[in-house]
């Protein structure tokens, strides 16, 4: 895959998880009081599951942005078995010259 369908595709991920994120930020909080107990316990429940959602998907759109800041920085090299543009970074270093489908052979 070329960088540019790399970063194309790191975007799109980026524009999901934000609207995942907007949806989670319309959900009501729990209401502080409420005259049913069981009511209120089940919204206190439901409002820490959301926050944890906002903190996860929160968390993983910094890793895409970091992921797209990587591969604004990262070289790309020519697979010379197939021709695929590869990336070239410390994790496929010793195979440089290939790509992960190629290497694999």
């Amino acid at each position: 895959m070329k960088k540019e369908e790399l970063i194309e595709r790191v975007f799109e991920e980026i524009a999901k998880e934000e609207k995942v994120l907007k949806l989670y930020h319309s959900f009501p909080e729990a209401l502080p009081r409420e005259k049913d107990m069981n009511i209120s316990i089940a919204n206190k429940q439901e409002s820490n599951v959301n926050r944890l959602a906002i903190k996860k998907t929160e968390k993983r759109i910094e890793k895409l942005f970091k992921l797209l800041e990587k591969l604004n920085r990262a070289k790309m090299g020519t697979c010379k078995k197939c021709g695929k543009e590869i990336l070239m970074s410390k994790v496929n270093i010793s195979n440089a010259s290939l790509c992960m489908d190629c290497a694999k052979i």
